[in-house]
């Protein structure tokens, strides 16, 4: 889902900071060794304060579009510095400005990587006006000011126009997938509905054909009856079952919660599930407290969970076996366990 993909992009954008950290590091680290405190060493040294400020940022606010607009500021003003300080076009930072770009794509979209672009085309055509005005030197006359700008340019729209257009792919396949999983979501209520309402009649018919005391109905056929209104309700709690997980993966599933004795609850779950246990010769036990326990519940969603468990102890359980609930309750907790 979306979120999902924007912790995915948020733990890169974080691994990416500690890449250009490490990175910064290293650079400082050989410029002394091999040329001393130059200027484009001082510039690194200012900026990796600057770069782990950035996570800290990210780690108080949690924003990452904010976090990345400001990455893009300090390497829009980072690289540029960098190469002008260590030769202009004819510096190896000029590799690097592809990336911004793409950065840019990435922590922001489309909009952004297109500011992006222009930035870094124009701190490209500021180097190349340097140089043009002898600000900067030119290092080689056979390799033309005029032939590198063209490269780096080159480099930076054709950089631009790929993650363009995987954005722009990236987005309209969310769209879609968003669209095939409604259809599903509408698919699935509509039929889970159209299936409920004639089960439902069908339940409440053998329910009242069972419990009808004035009809004459001989053993073989109410037991028929039996088995057929317990698969009707197996079903209705299936269809029922499946509703609610469409509910919980579209986050639709909202808890109705008020003041219940859990005791009673209990009981009256129980008492449902008796004919049940008494069919499979098990016994059911509880052990709760003597005080009445009222929490903030919904009761449906409760209910729902309790006879689930009761349902599979009281399948697995051996003849003649016993399946006990347990309350078990603290000053800020209370624990049901089905044994």
């Amino acid at each position: 889902g979306q979120d999902t993909v924007e912790r995915l992009r948020s733990r890169i954008l974080v691994g990416f900071i500690f890449y250009v950290i490490l990175a910064l590091v290293l650079m400082v680290i050989v410029r002394i060794i091999t040329e001393g405190m130059v200027d484009t060493v001082k510039a690194g040294l200012l900026f990796i304060p600057l770069l782990i400020s950035l996570l800290l940022i990210f780690w108080w606010t949690g924003s990452r579009r904010l976090t990345g607009d400001m990455l893009m500021v300090l390497i829009l003003i980072l690289l540029p510095l960098i190469a002008w300080k260590d030769g202009g076009l004819y510096a190896r930072t000029i590799f690097w400005f592809p990336v911004i770009p793409l950065l840019g794509n990435f922590l922001g979209g489309r909009i952004r990587s297109m500011v992006a672009t222009i930035l870094t085309g124009s701190a490209l055509i500021v180097l190349y006006v340097a140089h043009a005005q002898n600000f900067l030197p030119q290092y080689n006359e056979i390799d033309l000011l005029e032939g590198r700008l063209a490269a780096a340019l080159a480099s930076v729209l054709f950089v631009a126009v790929i993650s363009y257009w995987y954005e722009d792919s990236h987005e309209r396949a969310e769209k879609e997938r968003e669209q095939l999983r409604s259809s599903k979501s509408n698919w699935v209520s509509m039929v889970s509905h159209e299936l409920r309402t004639p089960l439902t009649a069908i339940q409440g018919s053998l329910g009242l054909a069972l419990h009808n005391k004035k009809a004459s109905i001989d053993e073989d056929t109410q037991g028929m009856l039996k088995i057929a209104y317990a698969n009707c309700q197996r079903l209705v709690r299936l269809v029922n079952d499946v509703l609610d997980i469409e509910k919980i993966e579209s986050g639709s599933l909202t808890l109705k919660r008020k003041p219940t004795c859990l005791q009673e609850l209990i009981s009256e779950t129980i008492a449902s599930q008796r004919d049940f246990a008494n069919a499979s010769k098990v016994t059911l036990e509880t052990i709760m407290p003597e005080n009445d326990i009222v929490i903030n519940i919904d009761t449906d969603r409760i209910v729902q969970v309790l006879l689930n468990l009761l349902g599979n102890a009281i399948k697995f359980s051996p003849a003649d076996g016993a399946v006990v609930v347990k309350v078990v309750s603290t000053d800020t907790d209370v624990e049901i366990s089905v044994m």
